[in-house]
């Protein structure tokens, strides 16, 4: 634009930032200082711009001590400052820098803390931390819309930790280093060829540290056998530990608490979890192998071992030295003859002759001391279809089971439990069943009640139903269904079932008062009947008999149930009107005998004398 001027009066305006700048009677080069911000302004004629100091003018700095979160780079700092001059005392608050109220790109702010300061700075710019420490600065540039930082110079050689370098002005070839805090990083014992780092003291830790050796975040590549985390050995090919004088073992856990602790202590934890199918191999927590093939002391593949020192409570869990457990709320679906296995004992040596004498070896050697079990099987939940399994798949069992030595009882059975055979559900044996003197031989009997001595003894169970081909069934039921009338039944191939017999009850002479007979009077008794009266029968039900014997020249009667009409007599082969009685003839020794083999009818056959339909 062309040039104006020059102007004799420059004339000069006082306010805030906030207010209104004159637009009316202001002339050319007119100045208005904001009291607030410490800026000035010129006016062109039609607006107000910010004045900018010339190349050797002063610029001014805040200068401040300790300032609180963002206190030295405030709005109100950057628009009426170049800088910041921090010193702090202590540790300090970190300094974001906030956006100027013009938005000018060029504007330069410089924060800078002081060489006096015992500590580091934080100064954020468009998120990013950049940290100026005692006798350094950092200036940001404003490009319209966000601060970045300007380079700083490397200020000695060689180029110190708190700039970025190492501190050295030289590094030994194949030497590795550590870091040493602000001052120049430090030497290790450890050395490195170019392929493999090597020390004859390995790496020692010591100190408070909360992970020694962290993989967590490594993408290991394992397209070989011989990939590993970490290695002594690989897949293949084994290391000749070759002849030492002291117990060789490369890796050791030895640890001792002394305090009470809410967490658990574990010397190694071991996990795999899947995500995804694996099915090209086996997925296994921890793999144990060894061979041998030379003399040794003693072998042991895997040990665990619990040494209880002193007196202790274990408050709230069991004390496991081993302990397997499969947990979970679903299924693995094995394809057969694959098994879900929680504990697993298998010999796959192919030594012709005896090579392992025990898959599983329990033994109590504690003199003095007493377990409740060598072994031992127990169900808090859910279904165990067989307690004990002893399978031969193919191969030989040559004592199922075998007890010897002194044993006080070779197989105690609790109350209800039995012994079976799980192809029919008996006991197969070929030679006798033999009892000692005096003792019983109980069925379906939990206790052994009664004076019997050298008998047999069946409880009540179920009645049989179905026939046994070429066999007959013998079981215990109430007769009759009267309680405390058990009795021995019999089931036939036939299909015929009915008490075996039963200990007749002969009942000498009936009182004249005495007419009616009690269910547990119809089940084989004979009746002596000598007074001319009614004698009323209980409700018919099948399988009650009785004999009634008129020993005197009077009539009797043999009526129906009196609570109603539903039984009927079927007389000789004629059935009377239900609810009619039969009559005797008068004649001494006239006998009949009933018996119930259809439901409410009772089967009248006439022994001698005449009976007859006697009616209602």
């Amino acid at each position: 634009m062309a040039v104006k001027g020059p102007y004799e009066i420059v004339h000069r305006y006082i306010g805030l930032s906030t207010d209104t700048k004159p637009t009316e009677r202001v002339m050319v080069g007119d100045e208005f200082f904001e009291t607030n911000t410490r800026l000035w302004y010129i006016y062109n004629g039609s607006n107000w711009s910010q004045k900018v100091s010339t190349a050797s003018g002063t610029d001014v700095y805040y200068e401040v001590s300790d300032p609180a979160t963002n206190a030295a780079t405030a709005n109100a700092i950057v628009d009426a400052y170049s800088g910041s001059l921090i010193t702090l005392t202590g540790a300090g608050n970190s300094q974001t820098l906030a956006n100027p109220t013009i938005i000018t790109a060029g504007k330069i702010f410089t924060v800078i803390n002081n060489d006096t300061s015992t500590h580091s700075i934080a100064v954020i710019a468009n998120s990013v931390t950049f940290t100026i420490t005692p006798g350094e600065a950092q200036s940001f540039v404003w490009d319209g819309s966000t601060w970045g930082p300007t380079d700083i110079g490397i200020i000695s050689l060689p180029v110190t930790v708190p700039q970025g370098g190492t501190g050295l002005a030289t590094l030994t070839a194949n030497t590795i280093y550590k870091g040493n805090g602000t001052s120049a990083i430090a030497t290790t014992a450890l050395s490195d060829d170019g392929s493999k780092i090597t020390s004859t003291e390995g790496i020692a830790f010591s100190g408070a540290f909360t992970k020694g050796v962290d993989f967590a975040s490594a993408a290991v590549t394992m397209s070989d056998a011989d990939n590993c985390l970490l290695s002594y050995g690989t897949w293949n090919d084994e290391v000749d530990v070759g002849a030492h004088t002291a117990h060789f073992v490369p890796f050791q856990v030895h640890m001792h608490s002394t305090s009470a602790s809410a967490f658990d202590i574990a010397a190694m934890r071991l996990r795999v979890d899947t995500d995804g199918d694996n099915t090209g191999a086996a997925v296994q927590v921890l793999q144990l192998r060894q061979s041998l093939s030379n003399d040794t002391a003693s072998v042991g593949t895997m040990g665990a071992g619990l040494s209880v020192d002193a007196a202790c409570n274990v408050d709230t869990g069991e004390v496991v030295v081993g302990g397997f457990s499969v947990a979970g709320a679903y299924k693995p679906t094995t394809s057969a003859p694959n098994k879900v296995t929680v504990l697993q004992a298998c010999n796959w040596n192919t030594y012709a002759g005896t090579s392992v004498n025990y898959l599983i070896d329990a033994y109590q050697n504690g003199a003095g001391n007493t377990v409740d079990a060598l072994i031992r099987g127990n169900v808090i939940a859910g279904t165990a279809t067989v307690g004990i399994e002893v399978a031969n798949t193919s191969g030989t069992i040559t004592t199922g089971l075998k007890f010897t030595g002194t044993i006080g009882t070779d197989i105690s059975l609790q109350n209800g439990e039995t012994i079976t055979n799980t192809t029919n559900g008996t006991i197969d044996l070929s030679g006798h069943l033999r009892l000692a003197a005096s003792q019983n031989l109980n069925i379906n009997n939990a206790t052994a009640n009664g004076d019997l001595a050298g008998g047999i003894i069946v409880k009540s169970g179920i009645a049989a139903s179905a026939a046994v081909t070429d066999g007959v069934q013998l079981y215990s039921r109430d007769v009759g269904g009267v309680a405390t009338k058990a009795g021995l039944h019999m089931y036939n191939e036939a299909g015929d079932s009915g008490p075996v017999g039963w200990a007749n009850i002969r009942i000498a002479t009936r009182a004249d008062a005495n007419g009616t007979i009690g269910a547990n009077e119809m089940y084989g008794q004979t009746h002596i009947c000598s007074y001319a009266r009614t004698y009323t029968l209980p409700p018919a039900v099948v399988g009650m008999n009785a004999k009634f014997r008129v020993t005197a020249a009077v009539v009797v009667s043999i009526d129906t149930d009196a609570t109603g009409t539903t039984d009927a007599i079927i007389l000789d082969g004629t059935e009377l009107t239900a609810g009619n009685k039969i009559t005797s003839d008068g004649v001494a020794y006239s006998t009949v005998y009933l018996e119930c083999s259809i439901a409410d009818h009772w089967d009248a056959y006439t022994i001698a004398g005449t009976w007859a339909d006697g009616g209602a």
